[in-house]
């Protein structure tokens, strides 16, 4: 029957010492917290910035601009993903090249074929016999439709070449203009002024011609209250000239101008100028087209700002 009595400390129980206890427990525990939040805050800052930057990217492609920078060093699941897309990107770029350079050269084959169906020489070699005879016999209005139907060939033969100088194509229109003022007797009038300035930009050949008969075919000669006006202008800025062609005619709806230039389009020279403006500079290039039913109609050719170098065989 024993009693055994066990004396502590009264201060090792006292309220200060627990309460140091609990105040280092509570500081853990806030250090653990801080540090667990910083390290998930950099993890999904790393994560996301990864997914949006490819979002960006995303986003850029949409708009059409192939032209970005996707790649990633990483090797877990988001890198693979950003490589991948960057292949995937580079594949489209390298096919779109190929198809844009396979219908440039489709068309160069059909210039050529189309140019080459004709013997220019054959043909000057006629047409000058033609004149000659012409002014023997004093026929002055046969040897001038001649000069300009040998003046058209020649500059729409162009020896071959895909493009030529402002100055050569508006030769090759005022040709065609002639031909065509005398075949409809002068019924209707010309406005042309073009800046000495800008006729030694380049432009691909052929392109005024189909532009000018559409506007005499389907604008001037269906009028029947005033007299046809054709005019041919161009202006400059930084980057690009702009010819203008416009007509004094019937005009056209909308629905007529957004079907024009498209493949649905029963007339195959518009169409076929402004898809081969776009296949050389680019899509921003090409024809627009500005009409009022009743007033008139408004094309618009958009060329880069580029001089034409001459070519040994044109110097």
């Amino acid at each position: 029957n024993w009693k055994v009595y066990y004396y502590h400390s009264r201060d090792s129980l006292s309220d200060s010492r627990l309460s140091e206890a609990a105040n280092f427990l509570v500081l853990v525990m806030l250090v653990t917290i801080v540090a667990t939040a910083i390290a998930l805050w950099a993890t999904s800052k790393f994560i996301v910035s990864r997914l949006e930057a490819l979002r960006n990217n995303i986003t850029l492609v949409e708009k059409g601009k192939l032209e970005v920078m996707v790649q990633s060093q990483d090797q877990d699941e988001i890198g693979q993903l950003i490589t991948g897309f960057g292949h995937m990107i580079n594949r489209i770029k390298f096919l779109i090249e190929e198809v844009y350079e396979s219908k440039l050269a489709q068309k160069n084959y059909e210039m050529r074929a189309l140019q080459q169906q004709i013997n220019p020489h054959f043909l000057y070699n006629t047409l000058s016999m033609i004149n000659f005879m012409a002014i023997e016999s004093g026929q002055n209005d046969i040897s001038k439709i001649t000069l300009a139907l040998s003046d058209f060939y020649r500059t729409a033969l162009n020896k071959g070449h895909n493009t030529t100088s402002l100055a050569d194509e508006l030769k090759n229109m005022n040709a065609y203009l002639d031909i065509q003022q005398m075949m409809h007797d002068y019924e209707f009038d010309l406005d042309i002024e073009i800046d000495d300035d800008i006729m030694d930009y380049e432009t691909p050949n052929l392109i005024l011609q189909p532009i000018v008969e559409n506007a005499i075919g389907h604008g001037i000669d269906l009028l029947e209250d005033r007299k046809g006006v054709l005019k041919v202008y161009a202006t400059v800025d930084e980057e690009n000239v702009y010819i203008m062609v416009e007509d004094n005619g019937v005009g056209m709806d909308q629905e007529t101008i957004k079907t024009m230039l498209s493949q649905n389009s029963k007339g195959y020279g518009m169409r076929n100028v402004n898809q081969r403006i776009k296949l050389l500079y680019g899509e921003e290039c090409g024809l627009h087209i500005e009409s009022i039913v009743g007033q008139g109609t408004v094309v618009t050719i958009r060329l880069p700002k580029h001089k034409y170098e001459k070519r040994p065989d044109q110097k």
